[in-house]
């Protein structure tokens, strides 16, 4: 199955992940939203392996990978979204060589995590409870969503840290501790 370059849009993938952990909605509609969102998985492992070679697949002309970093962006109080952009970020980061010549992907991945995501985890607090639309308040973000929040910051700081990232636990201790003093 070949994804169209509208099926990658933000709004259709989280569409997509929502018809796809929806128990209400029909067999064959998760079926359906199961077969993008792995086409999708599939086209940013294969750009974050190739070294940016399969530029052409994305929206717009951006890359597969940057369109996962915008959906996490866009969709940043969903915990589904965040969730489901999480793990191919984790898929991504697994399947790249810490020796990869494309250390650009790890650094957008990493500014992402840094600047909109890494919030969410820093903040204690609730029981992991959404509200019933989705939505996750970052006091309220579930344990699975920090911990994958974690799973990929340390794939990163193994693979940058020295290199390409001496400042990691500088710059994860900021980020940490400024997302403690917010109310």
């Amino acid at each position: 199955m070949n994804v169209p370059q509208q099926m990658m849009s933000p709004d259709v993938l989280v569409r997509a992940v929502h018809v796809a952990s929806d128990p209400m909605v029909s067999h064959q509609a998760r079926v359906e939203a199961s077969q993008v969102l792995n086409q999708v998985r599939s086209m940013a492992l294969t750009d974050a392996t190739s070294g940016g070679s399969a530029n052409d697949n994305g929206v717009g002309g951006m890359r597969p990978i940057e369109t996962v970093l915008n959906l996490l962006i866009s969709a940043s109080s969903d915990e589904r979204v965040v969730f489901f952009a999480l793990t191919i970020l984790q898929a991504c980061l697994e399947a790249q060589s810490p020796s990869s010549a494309d250390v650009q992907i790890r650094f957008e991945i990493r500014q992402v995590l840094l600047g909109n995501v890494l919030g969410i985890a820093a903040v204690s607090g609730g029981g992991g409870a959404a509200s019933t639309t989705g939505e996750v308040s970052p006091s309220l973000a579930p344990s699975y969503v920090k911990t994958k929040i974690g799973v990929c910051m340390a794939l990163l700081v193994r693979a940058d840290f020295v290199s390409s990232w001496n400042t990691a636990f500088d710059d994860l201790m900021n980020h940490l501790l400024s997302g403690q003093q917010k109310p």
